[in-house]
């Protein structure tokens, strides 16, 4: 049935998902900028920038997360590397700028109106949490990948999705990897098992992802185009329940 939304944008997707489903009351989006990059944020010093140079290269050479590789290249340093510590503590809280849309609201296009009126270098991302008619709130499951783009890519992030959602799932192409959201809604308790399963699938899932939606108490996946150049995510396959 939902084999038509390869092509799609996510924002459509996921309204088609929200407007199938006939006990969700009402979503919940978040719009905000751009985080600042590591360099533009903190003071470092030499010592800590030949941190971050090689932690790049690393990334460059085995394709795992810049944080990931910048832990590894904090390994047996002396002093300290303190600010870059503190730098992979930052987090983006989303709660200050996030905005309800009845189903109603949804049915008559407001959200699309939103996307299409977002100020230059503004994102525009879609949240986990949806309220039930009975007042609930419920999550939508949703995972950010790390590994690059390809058939045998799409393929391994199809096997690790059939192992941590059910009810089917929709892929998308985010720009340089792949974004996924569940077409079936699930309780707190179990959103929490499905995010901790998820940590064991990294770095084909983005461990630093998990950490910031484990802080937030919920997901949040982006429907508009993106800081540097990232294109709006596209659905390209979809996991059948």
């Amino acid at each position: 049935m939902h084999s038509k939304l390869i092509g799609k944008d996510a924002l459509e997707a996921y309204i088609t998902i929200i407007l199938d489903n006939p006990n969700i009351s009402s979503i919940f989006l978040a719009e905000f900028s751009q985080p600042p990059l590591l360099r533009e944020r903190t003071g470092i010093t030499c010592e800590e920038e030949e941190i971050v140079t090689k932690a790049l290269s690393i990334r460059e050479s085995y394709g795992i997360p810049f944080w990931d590789a910048l832990m590894v290249s904090c390994f047996y340093r002396s002093p300290v590397p303190n600010k870059l510590l503190d730098a992979a503590m930052y987090h983006q809280d989303t709660f200050g700028c996030t905005k309800e849309y009845s189903r109603d609201e949804i049915a008559k296009g407001d959200v699309q109106k939103t996307a299409k009126t977002l100020d230059n270098g503004r994102i525009l991302a879609i949240t986990s949490e949806v309220k039930l008619k009975n007042g609930s709130i419920y999550h939508i499951p949703m995972l950010d990948f790390h590994c690059p783009i390809s058939s045998e890519n799409l393929q391994l992030i199809t096997g690790v999705l059939s192992r941590l959602v059910s009810g089917g799932a929709l892929i998308l192409e985010s720009g340089e990897s792949y974004h996924a959201f569940g077409m079936q809604i699930i309780s707190k308790e179990d959103f929490i098992q499905f995010l901790g399963k998820s940590l064991l699938f990294t770095p084909i899932i983005d461990r630093a992802y998990i950490g910031h939606q484990l802080i937030e108490g919920r997901c949040a996946l982006r429907i508009s185009n993106g800081g540097r150049g990232k294109k709006k995510p596209q659905v390209v396959s979809v996991l059948n329940g």
